[in-house]
């Protein structure tokens, strides 16, 4: 079997179950550093989305009551808000497992964000990520183009099977996986 590389990214459309696989996978790995982009809802409707920590802390990364200059569709995205979570993410262990959900177009207004995509890329640590299924963005189509990067689309038909394979995979490559 083909050793994986170190970089798993994950794509796919919106709902398409992203999210889901990465948390499903790092809830068999101890020792972990990111977080995941989580969608905030009022009254059953979508007005935001934010970042949370696996200590739990929540921090707002964009929504429709938020006065900024950054905009993706009708949210505004808070990047100084954003910035002041990811400090505590630059300072890596040798046993980490690194992830980041999701490398999108919020998350791309902060160059400390791009810094810390970049960092983890480029250490020796497993990192997995999602990532945009269709950008224009030179830095997310730069990442795909990577040579040490493994690129998975996930859908609704194939979800379950790329998370036990996935899963194997991971564990067979990754000492750190209890």
């Amino acid at each position: 079997m083909k050793k994986m590389s170190h970089n798993i990214l994950i794509t796919g459309s919106p709902g398409s179950g992203k999210t889901t696989l990465v948390e499903k996978l790092l809830h068999q790995i101890p020792d972990k550093k990111g977080f995941i982009t989580r969608e905030v809802r009022q009254s059953g409707k979508r007005t935001g989305f934010e970042i949370v920590t696996p200590d739990g802390e929540r921090k707002l990364l964009a929504g429709v009551g938020i006065d900024s200059p950054y905009r993706v569709s009708k949210y505004k995205v808070d990047v100084g808000g954003f910035e002041t979570v990811l400090d505590r993410f630059f300072y890596v262990t040798d046993k980490d497992v690194l992830y980041i959900d999701e490398i999108g177009k919020m998350e791309l207004f902060s160059g400390k964000f791009k810094k810390l995509v970049q960092l983890y890329l480029e250490a020796d640590n497993l990192f997995i990520a999602t990532i945009a299924l269709k950008s224009t963005d030179d830095f997310i189509r730069d990442i795909k183009k990577r040579d040490d990067i493994d690129l998975f689309t996930i859908d609704r038909n194939n979800r379950d099977t790329m998370y036990r394979n996935l899963s194997a995979t991971i564990s067979q490559n990754n000492s750190t996986i209890k």
